[in-house]
């Protein structure tokens, strides 16, 4: 019985030091956030966090991986089986997406990378190619669709 409790939080490990580094991050900064200080919110010895991330980055890239990726996921999902108009997508399910990422989580991943990528070039140029051209890309597919139509 007690092995499967530990396979249970071992699979659920990378999930709760995501949750903590997101909090940390919102908290103190990016490089104000030491690993000590997740692997502490988290309740696991900082060796252990390594065992899953080799770096702060790879954390940030996993907490952006967890909070950021599904939202835009979904919105591009939307956008591809969406049956509105692209007037009417923009007005409606963009627009409420918009007005909900300033009361999100998301917002604190968002505000980092605008005040401290000048100091970090290649998680700005990885943040960039993973997130913010997956969002300028599902635009101009709504946009060329707005424009064939």
């Amino acid at each position: 019985m007690s092995t499967t409790r530990f396979q249970r939080r071992k699979e659920d490990r990378p999930r709760e030091i995501t949750e903590a580094a997101m909090a940390e991050f919102a908290e103190r900064g990016y490089d104000a956030t030491p690993m000590a200080a997740v692997a502490k919110r988290a309740g696991i010895s900082k060796g252990l966090l390594y065992v899953y991330f080799d770096t702060k980055e790879a954390l940030f890239k996993s907490v952006v991986r967890s909070f950021v990726t599904p939202k835009l996921n979904a919105l591009r999902q939307e956008i591809d089986t969406s049956s509105l108009s692209a007037e009417a997508f923009l007005r409606g399910p963009f627009l409420d997406f918009a007005r909900q990422l300033p009361k999100s989580r998301v917002r604190v991943l968002i505000r980092l990378m605008i005040a401290e990528a000048h100091r970090h070039p290649d998680l700005a140029r990885w943040y960039w190619e993973n997130v913010v051209s997956h969002g300028i890309d599902a635009l101009r597919t709504l946009v060329a669709r707005g424009v064939e139509n």
